[in-house]
């Protein structure tokens, strides 16, 4: 972003799974990526309208990871369970990224 001659200012940036705005103020010489919760709040909400049964169970991380890099073609969003505890697996299609995260527990959500 650094080395960027015009970064796009308030796109979305997944890195490492996690979701953050690129912020670029020429006026000011700052370029930064802020943290943005938008994937929390949406895995939440996801909670909150009721998941459907598990398509697939894991006993590992590593498991579930394997089993989504060898779909010949990626689930958009399937829940799944890694160890008793319920994922997301989703395949980001716009820039070919395929991702596990872990849900919320529904008791640990607020009202």
């Amino acid at each position: 972003m650094k080395h960027h001659p015009h970064p796009p200012h308030q796109a979305y940036a997944l890195v490492s799974g996690e979701y953050h705005v690129v912020m670029d103020l020429p006026e000011l010489q700052h370029r930064r990526l802020v943290s943005h919760p938008v994937l929390e709040f949406y895995l939440a909400d996801r909670v909150r309208a009721g998941l459907p049964p598990p398509a697939a169970t894991f006993r590992t991380h590593e498991e579930a990871q394997a089993w989504l890099d060898a779909q010949p073609e990626a689930p958009r969003q399937v829940v799944i369970q890694i160890a008793g505890e319920d994922h997301l697996a989703v395949y980001h299609h716009r820039v070919g990224v395929r991702a596990l995260y872990a849900l919320p527990r529904s008791e640990g959500l607020p009202p």
